[in-house]
């Protein structure tokens, strides 16, 4: 067994990103342990807490802005950056054993939730390589002339990539103008999958692909490469486009920081930027699990959210074949998850991308058509910025007063939201803190009760399971 890997990624692949947190939980959770502080973060800076909270405002996004840039690599670096080395960290993060199933897609807090209890490993397709430049946010015509030469270094030097150029001057707006969103998605499997496959996939075992079908309007710059001017945080695309009153109000409430919403013209779709699948790998996995044998599964579903609630109920449902207690619900935000301290404390995992209006209203949903929980800890992520389509933190209590018994914030600050720093650190400690249940874990999920329960369910639920 190869026992966890050092977090130290190689060039151009950025730590504070969804598929990497979402490798780095779900390894954590297949070596038996809880996922502190992102993955990322030193122990000692954890120690500072809730600190960072009490600087002003204006200092918290100077260093929220300024910490995120320090992943950034340079324009000039971009052809030193190899997608065989972000599929070799992968497979090195996690333990080297045999597994029913293997996971290859869209990255997604509910697919790796999903991962979890099936104890399995997640090949994502998706990364995010974030390149230096300042421009000012929401000026995408600029932003998307400025990435032509880059993405063109970028992709001469990895032909097996595409490449999304990703400029979301709602939920980015920090980050935005000191770096580019360039995210790759890999179009083959490569050397570094394709062993790890071949070595771990027990006999009989299956390929699961997660295909989140989610186009997205986009400018098209080439065959290889589109620019997206939008993103996932609760605005419409309609109003990434052409604006709206909300937005005409976030623009409004920054008179000093030169804001505009420049949106070029779109002439074509692709799929969505961080949570999209691109079905060209698809015929990869196929030709090679043609050529070894393997059986593949597809779970497709149009809109990242599409996937937590089933993945909640099915949580809910194993809890009880277990005799553990299933009235407990933890809702999870972004990259602030812990698949190992949910089972552990016996909790349904709930995932919500971002802090939107869009994920509270989903959630609410939830809860309407689910049986009671007596408790409710939900955390929404902290993103520095109070966008145009963000949850208002009393809408989040209100959410909280749904329990039965006891609804508590877990590891944020309600007074600092959405300037939480805290919550980067606090989330894991909290879990064990205000959770005191603790239960075994469980044995993994087999996949013919996934598949029974995605049959029973298949009405219920906008997701579709298929054999290739």
């Amino acid at each position: 067994m190869r026992l966890l890997q050092s977090s130290q990624s190689p060039l151009g692949l950025a730590n504070f990103d969804s598929t990497t947190a979402f490798v780095r939980a779900l390894a954590h959770h297949l070596q038996g342990e809880g996922f502190p502080r992102l993955g990322m973060i030193p122990k000692p800076l954890a120690g500072l807490g809730r600190a960072p909270n009490r600087l002003p405002e204006k200092t918290k996004k100077w260093i929220y802005r300024k910490s995120g840039a320090t992943e950034a690599i340079q324009p000039s670096e971009l052809g030193d950056v190899n997608i065989e080395t972000f599929r070799e960290w992968v497979t090195e993060q996690y333990p080297e054993r045999g597994y029913p199933a293997i996971m290859i897609g869209s990255p997604n807090g509910a697919g790796t939730f999903l991962a979890a209890l099936l104890g399995i490993p997640f090949l994502p397709q998706t990364f995010l390589t974030p390149v230096r430049r300042k421009i000012r946010p929401g000026n995408g015509e600029d932003d998307m002339e400025w990435g032509r030469r880059p993405g063109r270094a970028l992709l001469e030097a990895n032909p097996d990539i595409n490449l999304n150029h990703m400029h979301d001057p709602n939920e980015d707006w920090l980050m935005v103008r000191e770096f580019a969103y360039f995210r790759l998605k890999t179009r083959k499997l490569g050397h570094a999958y394709e062993r790890f496959i071949k070595e771990t996939l027990a006999p009989g075992g299956s390929i699961i692909v997660i295909d989140c079908d989610d186009p997205k309007p986009v400018t098209r710059i080439n065959d290889r490469h589109v620019f997206q001017y939008s993103g996932e945080g609760g605005l419409t695309p309609e109003e990434y486009l052409e604006g709206s009153d909300r937005v005409a109000a976030f623009i409004a409430s920054r008179p000093e920081e030169n804001a505009s919403w420049d949106a070029p013209e779109p002439n074509d779709t692709a799929p969505e930027a961080e949570w999209g699948f691109e079905d060209i790998l698809l015929d990869d996995i196929d030709r090679f699990a043609n050529d070894h044998g393997y059986p593949v599964r597809l779970l497709r579903f149009q809109d990242p959210r599409h996937l937590r609630a089933p993945v909640a109920d099915l949580h809910r449902e194993r809890y009880g074949e277990h005799d553990i207690p299933t009235n407990r619900l933890l809702v999870q935000s972004f990259t602030c998850i812990d698949p190992w301290w949910s089972q552990r404390t016996g909790s349904v995992p709930y995932w919500i991308p971002f802090n939107g209006e869009d994920s509270a209203e989903a959630l609410e949903a939830y809860l309407e058509r689910s049986d009671p929980f007596d408790e409710i800890h939900l955390l929404a992520f902290s993103n520095g910025v109070r966008s145009a389509a963000q949850a208002p933190i009393e809408r989040w209590e209100s959410i909280l007063n749904r329990a039965q018994r006891r609804g508590e914030f877990l590891g944020m600050d309600p007074e600092a939201y959405p300037l939480d720093f805290g919550l980067y650190t606090k989330y894991h400690e909290e879990i064990p803190e205000k959770i005191p249940a603790r239960n075994a874990l469980m044995p993994p999920l087999p996949m013919k009760r996934l598949e029974a329960f995605l049959h029973e369910h298949q009405d219920e639920y906008d997701i579709e399971w298929t054999d290739r």
